[in-house]
């Protein structure tokens, strides 16, 4: 499969990876930095239940009942993954989210979506439908999922950009990433269950593992014989916060493959620098104002993103005056201005022009291997 992302005019070429599909995006700007098969629809596996995890926290309490109905045991399988919960088993969603995320308990993830389809007045179905209109709200196009838990159905299926905007999501959600980088947990015996002691599987966050990787936050682990292995993988160095995602691979390349795309973004990644932005603002009498200042633009997105960065008023005008940069191709940069109200809801200022012809030149770098000063 060919990277994508190797073909951007000026972009550094990113290494091969041994899976179908592999994405890297910046989760400040959901920037896309590695594009290879990021479209193609592939069985996510167990990756599935970073999804599971967004809907139960927006959804629910960590300190919420999960009860396992027969419903949430029945369908295991001999090799499925289970930690071992039991019908008639209550534990806190914290428990049962810990239990998903770490062990990949395939009936803690069912049980994770009746409970909260159920606190919250519906039902395991109620929960899947969120599952696919939060999907499609983040910006997914090509997913469909069936199931909380990812275990194969022909009908489950997603690609790699549709999982790193769900990863990017969970950046607002601090409590997953409390939980995904426990190695050890225990849930204790009580009235209704047993003593369950197991381990974080992935082993990027591992530090005793050959495959530890030290900028690692979260992730989880994937894989079924229709799927083979797949992999999300959340990083940060301190500067810039990173998703990856590998899917459909051999599981020895897994991890390989994951840090030698966060090694290509972390090293050739310049997070914004300060650029001399000349506009000229025309206001509803067609007097022509034209103002000089430095400001700190975001790295550039994807094809597809559109970023608005409020300048500071005090030294424009006595209103915002917001620039919104569109970067409808990577080897062009564009922008307006838009218009301006003030507090009577009367427009002070008028979009100068149209896209590309309000600016007069940005010196703008984003990757070190291109820094160029773009004339529009």
């Amino acid at each position: 499969m060919p990277v994508e992302s190797n073909g951007y005019k000026d972009w550094p070429q990113g290494p091969g990876t041994y899976g179908e599909a592999g994405i890297v995006m910046e989760v400040g700007t959901g920037a896309i930095l590695y594009a290879k098969n990021i479209d193609a629809h592939e069985y996510p596996a167990s990756i599935t239940k970073v999804l599971t995890a967004l809907v139960a926290l927006e959804n629910g309490q960590l300190t919420d009942n999960v009860t396992f109905s027969h419903d949430s045991v029945a369908f295991l399988q001999r090799g499925d993954s289970s930690v071992g919960l039991k019908e008639g088993n209550v534990i806190t969603l914290d428990q049962a989210m810990h239990a998903m995320l770490l062990a990949s308990a395939n009936e803690a993830a069912y049980a994770i979506g009746e409970s909260v389809g159920v606190n919250a007045g519906h039902d395991y179905n109620w929960f899947i439908e969120q599952m696919n209109s939060r999907c499609k709200e983040l910006g997914g196009e090509n997913s469909n999922f069936a199931n909380t838990n990812g275990l194969h159905d022909p009908n489950h299926y997603t690609c790699a950009r549709d999982m790193a905007l769900i990863g990017r999501e969970l950046f607002k959600h601090p409590e997953f990433f409390q939980i995904v980088q426990t190695l050890n947990y225990t849930i204790p015996a009580s009235e209704t269950t047993e003593e369950h002691v197991f381990h974080q599987k992935h082993k990027m966050l591992q530090p005793s593992n050959s495959n530890y990787y030290p900028y690692t936050i979260g992730g989880k682990t994937g894989y079924t014989s229709d799927a083979l292995s797949t992999l999300i993988t959340m990083a940060d160095n301190g500067q810039t916060q990173l998703v990856c995602v590998v899917l459909r691979t051999h599981g020895k390349n897994i991890y390989p493959d994951t840090t030698n795309l966060f090694e290509y973004a972390f090293n050739n990644l310049i997070q914004g620098s300060m650029h001399e932005v000349k506009v000229v603002v025309t206001d509803v009498a067609n007097n022509s104002v034209t103002f000089t200042r430095t400001e700190n633009l975001p790295m550039v997105p994807d094809a597809n993103a559109v970023i608005t960065h409020t300048l500071n008023p005090s030294t424009w005008t006595n209103q915002d005056v917001t620039l919104t940069v569109r970067y409808p191709a990577y080897n062009g940069l564009f922008a307006q201005y838009s218009d301006s109200m003030d507090s009577n809801g009367n427009k002070i200022w008028s979009s100068v022009s149209s896209i590309g012809q309000a600016i007069d030149s940005v010196s703008y770098t984003h990757l070190r291997a291109h820094e160029t000063e773009l004339h529009l």
